[in-house]
């Protein structure tokens, strides 16, 4: 299915006029948590959950040591992983001190196979489920796509699906 995307009502701050904008937001279809991603990773590789769970526990203790240490850990083509922090900014040299680092965080950056993958993810326009049943499952008159049932809701197609 891929991505998907709701139209989102926005003022952006920045902007002056403070006009009202609209955006596509991104709309999650859920979330896998640790226990299902080791049972579909033992499924793929024929090892056991257990032992799945484990080499993953292994690379979180590795990652936080490294990391710990101030490194940028590379993960192959699944990515790389660095520490770093957002700053306060001071009026002089002497008025910068670690009091002004606001926020600690890690910088995930994809690897070439994540890269590939997003590149040919498609991306569809959200439509709630209370939407589709109300409207008999074609998404109604109102979806924009001037009765086209492409299931596109009358946007081009992603150039990259």
């Amino acid at each position: 299915m891929g991505l998907q995307y709701a139209v989102k009502e926005r003022v952006f701050n920045f902007d002056e006029t403070k006009t009202k904008k609209y955006v596509a937001a991104p709309v999650s279809d859920g979330v896998i948590d640790f226990s299902k991603l080791c049972k579909n990773v033992s499924l793929i590789c024929g090892t056991h959950r257990g032992q799945v769970k484990l080499v993953l526990d292994g690379l979180l203790d590795s990652l936080e040591g490294y990391m710990d240490e101030g490194k940028t850990v590379k993960l192959g083509e699944f990515g790389t992983l660095r520490p770093t922090f957002n700053a306060k900014s001071g009026i002089e040299a002497k008025d910068v001190d670690s009091s002004n680092i606001i926020v600690r965080k890690i910088v995930f950056t994809p690897g070439s196979q994540l890269k590939t993958m997003l590149n040919k993810m498609s991306i569809s326009k959200y439509v709630p489920l209370d939407v589709v049943a109300t409207n008999g499952g074609d998404g109604g008159s109102d979806s924009g796509d001037g009765g086209n049932s492409d299931g596109n809701h009358g946007e081009a197609p992603d150039p990259a699906a």
